[in-house]
Order: structure tokens, then sequence, then C-alpha cells
């Protein structure tokens, strides 16, 4: 049983699981498995899961079995609401805080909020503080766009697998309701899908957590931000501008054509391009005239006051003098906001500079981003080239090195003493070399014997005689 099927440890999973195995999979077909190799069998086993999955699933959308099967669709549903309900209120949030805190600014005199022509460059302590709020409340803004696009993503592809489950609920019950016994070929096919289905689900479940999980430590990273700015809040009556307008004046003048001095540089309307709204803008479209003169205070431009396109890349601005002050010096500008990327390192990755500082820029090149094309590569050489200089005694290990260096210090300290004497005055060993005898056999043509006669002694008269005579020894010789 896989994971969201039910507790193996509960009987009555366990017997539904058994009995839809023992259909698909009777006990006479168990030879014909053991006898298949290694990845035949993984692959069968997977099948017959997938197809014991789309059972009980079926089944449990019927009403009749499902005993511990979690409800992953209604789950992912109601958790994927109510993830885009937490990420829009946070997000209404810190674009209401980062409001306050511009208009903090702006009465501090570093960002007029009505006129650019004016400003003062020198930044306070609490100041540059405040800034280091902004920049860190904009990438906290921008780490909840994406995690709400993609917990919306998430919630839609939700829906749609749910659509697509019940459509093949809908054709499982086509199939059986009009006949009591169905082919396999057309029933196996559909309940695989099925497992399929529910198996996308639970994985659309598990990163619709881990976006969660990720919104919840996120918030850890605020909480110096927003306490700075409660102590800056308090006491002071803050008005939210309305620095960053959905929609802006139709009045206000937009960027214009007349005063470009360089012919890489143009200016692109909404009524000129196709897909306006889409076009990507450097700097995660914050101003850039705004950035150098303001020393890095992060205000999102205005795409209907027009986007200028400079070699290749569109930047925005907040207003069409602070377009038309960057279409004089674009380079400038450019080189100024990278300055102030190396003073404050936080606008490296928000500004989308990273590539700028990670790769080296070539000399002569029309492109400042072009990348450098790099490729990792090894050497492998032999530890004896030249098979000519091979040394036995080599040694490799550092401890067996160690340790002979010690033996040749203890042997430096050692002397050795000879004495000559009168049995060892010119002798020496002497060794001589001989050859063992043969055996040697020889053989005749005939063969000669010689025999002798065989004497035997008797003894005569052991029982005794009448005569008296006394026992006697008989010689007997015999000729052979």
């Amino acid at each position: 049983m896989k994971t969201g099927l039910g507790n193996p440890s509960e009987t009555g999973a366990v017997r539904e699981t058994t009995a839809a195995l023992q259909n698909v999979f009777p006990q006479t077909e168990l030879g014909a498995f053991m006898a298949l190799d290694k990845e035949s069998k993984i692959q069968k086993l997977s099948e017959l899961a997938m197809i014991v999955t789309g059972i009980r699933l079926y089944h449990r959308d019927r009403g009749s079995e499902g005993i511990g099967i979690d409800n992953v669709d209604t789950t992912l549903q109601d958790n994927a609401k109510k993830l885009v309900d937490k990420l829009e209120t946070q997000l209404k949030k810190t674009k209401d805080l980062i409001s306050k805190l511009i208009s903090v600014l702006q009465n501090s005199g570093i960002m007029p909020a009505k006129t650019y022509n004016h400003y003062d460059e020198t930044l306070t302590t609490q100041n540059t503080e405040l800034m280091g709020v902004l920049a860190n409340l904009r990438q906290y803004e921008l780490f909840l766009l994406n995690l709400l696009s993609d917990a919306s993503r998430c919630r839609q592809k939700g829906q749609d697998l749910q659509f697509q489950f019940k459509t093949i609920i809908t054709q499982l019950q086509k199939v059986t309701q009009t006949r009591r016994a169905v082919s396999t070929v057309r029933m196996f096919p559909l309940f695989i899908s099925l497992a399929k289905n529910w198996s996308l689900i639970q994985e659309e479940l598990t990163l619709l957590s881990m976006y969660s999980t990720i919104e919840n430590e996120l918030q850890s990273f605020t909480q110096h931000s927003k306490s700075l700015l409660c102590e800056v809040f308090e006491g002071l009556e803050v008005e939210l501008s309305a620095v960053e307008p959905e929609e802006i004046d139709k009045k206000e003048i937009r960027i214009h054509k007349v005063s470009l001095c360089h012919s890489s540089v143009d200016v692109i309307y909404p009524e000129t391009v196709l897909n306006f709204e889409l076009l990507p803008l450097q700097f995660s479209g914050f101003c850039p005239w705004t950035l150098v003169k303001s020393k890095g205070i992060l205000l999102h431009g205005k795409r209907q006051l027009g986007i200028v396109l400079y070699q290749g890349y569109c930047y925005n601005f907040y207003t069409s003098e602070a377009g038309q002050e960057f279409i004089e010096e674009p380079e400038k500008y450019l080189s100024e906001i990278r300055e102030l990327a190396l003073q404050r390192p936080e606008l490296i990755l928000l500004l989308e500079l990273k590539r700028e500082f990670d790769l080296p820029l070539q000399k002569n090149s029309s492109h400042p981003n072009k990348p450098v094309i790099k490729i990792d590569s090894a050497v492998q050489t032999d530890t004896h080239p030249l098979t000519s200089n091979i040394d036995l005694n080599y040694q490799w290990n550092q401890w067996e090195l160690r340790r002979e260096a010690l033996k040749m210090a203890d042997m430096k300290k050692k002397y050795t003493h000879s004495t000559q004497t009168d049995l060892s005055h010119f002798r020496r060993e002497n060794f001589s070399q001989v050859y063992l005898p043969k055996k040697n056999w020889s053989q005749t043509k005939q063969d000669r014997g010689i025999s002798i006669p065989k004497i035997y002694n008797h003894l005569s008269r052991v029982r005794g005689d009448s005569s008296g005579t006394c026992l006697k020894v008989v010689n007997i010789t015999l000729d052979l």
C-alpha cells in the first residue's frame, strides 16, 4: 500500500488490498511470475500496485470500500485556498508598510514626493537603516509574489487533476454498468490512469506543503524590519502616499523620443508592441534613475509612461523626467547602479545583477552581460611516465616515509666495532662438490643356480627300547 491509501496495520485496509490483488493476480500465475527476470518482476509489481490502487480508488468513489484512503483531492483545494488567501493578506500588509516607509523617506528629504529637481544627498544613520529595511521588504515582497504565483498554479493544477479524476471514474462507470464481465484490456488501463492521477495529486499536495513551510520561514526574516518600522512610525502620523499607483493620470507626459542622443536607445509604448505587459524589465522593474539619485530607494516604474530600450534591455521609470535624463546618459546611470550594488550587496540579487558580478566582462564587447562559456576538465598522468626511470623502492605512504626517516635517524646514533683474531685471520668458508655413485645393473643370457644337500637331524628311540639303548641323533642328508 502506498502513502495515503491506508495504514498497513489496519485490518480492513489490508483485507481490501488483498482481495483486489487476488482478483487481478491469482496464485496460479505465481509460477510464471517467478520465472521472470529481475527487471520484468519490478515492472510487473509496479503495474500490479497501480492496478490495485485504481481498484480501491474506484470502490471508494462508489462508497463500497476505501478504508483509510485520504481525501487528498479535497485537502489539496482547501490547503491551496488557505495558502493563497494568507499570501495575499501578507502581500497587502507588506505593500502598506512599503508605502508608509517611502512616505517617511520622502518627508526626510532623500526623495521628494513631488519634484525630483532638488534632493538631499546626505544620508543619516536612521535613513540608512530605513533604506536597508526597504530593501528587505522589497525582497520579501518579491518572494511573496513568487510564492503566490506558485501556489495559484498548484491550485489550478489541482483543479485540473480533480477534473481528470472524475472523468476517469465516469468512464469506469460506463464500462462496468452495462456488462457483468468486462475485459481486462479495457479496465486495467483505466485503473492505471486513475492511480497515476492520484499520485500527481499527492505530489501537488506535498509541493503545497513545502510552499507553506517556506512562507512561515520567511516571516522570521522580516521581524527585525517590522520592529524597526514600528519604532519609526510611533508618534508619527504617516499618510500613505500614492507613490506606486496601479493606474497613472492620463494627463501625465510620456517619455518622448525627441531627445534621443544614442542610436541604440528607443522608447516603446503600449500601443506599438504586442504583449507590452509581458516585456521583461531590468532591475526587477525598479526605476534606475531613482536608485541613483536617492542612493538606493527601490521604487517601481510605470510601464504606461513608456519603456526605454537600450542595447536590447528594457527599463521603466517612475516619471517621464527621470526617463528623459536616463536617455541622455544611460551608461552613467548603469555604472553608478553597479557601484551602488557593490556598496550594498543586498541589492545584487534584488536587482538581478548577479551575472555581472559572477562573470568577468570581456574587453571591447558590445554586450556587457555576455557570459563566458566555461567547462570542467580533468587531466590524469601516470605515476611513472618514463619506464626507464622506475624506482623500485618508491613509497607513497607518508606514514611509511616517516617510519623510514625514524630508522635512519636512529641508525646515525649507532657505532659498529670490529676486531681481528687468529681464528678469523685468512679464514673463509669452503665448499666442494662431488658426484654421487650411480647404481648399475647387468643382465646375462643364461640363468644358473646351485643346489646344496639339505641335512635333517632325527631323534631316535625317544620312546625307549627293550635293549636299554639311550636316545640317539640320526643325521639324514637329502640331495635336492
